[in-house]
């Protein structure tokens, strides 16, 4: 970035607009990548000095792309994200953000009395489930940063919770039920109730999603 810009103030070249591609992890670190996330972060303080200079510049800061890039090429690392509950981009989202970051570039005044840069987008910061979901865990869900975003999913996500508590207490009520009738165990609709049910805590094990279970899988499949 210091390259290309040197070069364009010693042609007095002027720009209409300039992108500079950064991580997620400038905003919320990753673990075992120190450099590459200071060396990120650093791009969104690099905006801000060029609009002290009256010149144009944005930050786009990426998450976990699904379909292009490294990730993309490796099922594994991307299946891994997935089970962690980050929730992953497609290329028209990121060819959306940069559209919207284009055209986010004309230079405002630096703000110094708080942490605020207009320059800079982050796109994928969200999760697959929500952030008290005892399956997600993406980096941000204990930062309090979030505390806005906790709130507004936890008010979203009350009927899913509401659903859950439902399910438990349908096996509340089985259990209770067969201690006192103890032949309903024999029955079929007992027996595909219990299925279900043990399915559904293997996948929570898994951090699978439950819509996915399919009860007639053999146990190899």
């Amino acid at each position: 970035a210091w390259a290309v810009h040197n070069a364009l103030e010693s042609t007095q070249t002027n720009l209409d607009f300039m992108v500079l591609f950064s991580s997620l992890s400038a905003v919320m670190g990753q673990i075992g990548q120190a450099n590459y996330a200071s060396g990120n972060t650093f791009l969104a303080a690099f905006a801000q000095y060029r609009h002290a200079l009256s010149l144009p510049a944005s930050v786009l800061d990426i998450g976990v792309m699904e379909d292009v890039g490294y990730v993309s090429e490796n099922q594994g690392i991307l299946e891994q994200f997935r089970s962690l509950g980050y929730y992953t981009l497609k290329e028209q989202g990121l060819l959306d953000a940069l559209t919207f970051s284009i055209k986010n570039q004309e230079p405002r005044t630096v703000d110094t009395s708080q942490l605020l840069n207009s320059t800079e987008i982050v796109i994928g910061m969200r999760s697959l489930q929500p952030v008290s979901d005892p399956t997600t865990r993406v980096l941000w869900k204990r930062d309090r940063r979030m505390a806005l975003a906790h709130l507004k999913r936890a008010s979203s996500s009350a009927g899913d919770t509401a659903t859950a508590a439902s399910g438990s207490q349908d096996l509340a009520v089985f259990v209770s039920k067969v201690a006192d009738q103890p032949h309903l165990i024999e029955q079929e609709e007992t027996q595909e109730f219990l299925t279900k049910q043990i399915g559904a805590r293997l996948y929570a094990f898994m951090f699978q999603p439950e819509e996915d279970l399919d009860v007639n899988l053999s146990l190899t499949a």
